[in-house]
């Protein structure tokens, strides 16, 4: 990752932030937004390293241990697929929080066709990836912000033009190729 690698002793309790200043902190190019902690039982935890660094009594609870790896990934792995109905379909970075309307506006905004009650988010690893539908319509119109998630790296943001009404089938025919598209064409 974006860090100095290697093995390292640590000799006492260190906190997350106490270990990555020890070793010369993240590089330039790090994100440091999404900083991964996989601790020796396999468990995975994403922390934010500029939350961390301005809320030091959160900072004091991440500790990291012997047999743990921290992984900090590079800016360009960190990024979504915005396409379908959108004024520019491209790939968005992810810099910081990233919502579905941030996407989208990064995108150009939506078309007069698109059908905003059904955005789908589609995430996680091919093959078993799953569909979220957004209601983009309630959330612009109502200002209803619970349906504004945050989007993840590799999350691929779909607006149709007409109603998915079938959101498992949509993923098992346009995942794959979407998910390709993303990952090798771009």
């Amino acid at each position: 990752g974006e860090i100095k690698t290697g093995m390292y002793t640590l000799k006492r309790r260190t906190t997350l932030v106490e270990f990555l200043g020890q070793i010369g902190g993240p590089t330039g190019n790090a994100d440091t937004y999404h900083i991964r902690l996989i601790k020796k039982d396999k468990k995975v935890f994403v922390y934010d390293f500029n939350e961390l660094l301005k809320n030091p009594q959160k900072s004091e609870s991440i500790i990291v241990s012997g047999g743990d790896t921290v992984y900090v990934p590079p800016l360009e792995f960190n990024r979504v697929l915005v396409v379908g109905e959108v004024k520019e379909p491209r790939i968005v970075p992810i810099k910081g929080r990233l919502t579905v309307i941030d996407a989208i506006v990064e995108a150009g905004g939506y078309t007069r066709d698109a059908v905003l009650k059904s955005v789908i988010v589609i995430r996680g690893e091919l093959g078993s990836q799953e569909g979220i539908r957004i209601n983009v319509k309630e959330i612009l119109k109502k200002a209803d912000l619970s349906q504004n998630i945050e989007l993840q790296p590799g999350d691929i943001v779909y607006v149709p033009t007409t109603f998915i009404v079938h959101i498992e089938r949509f993923i098992r025919v346009f995942a794959y190729p979407l998910t390709w598209y993303f990952w090798f064409i771009y």
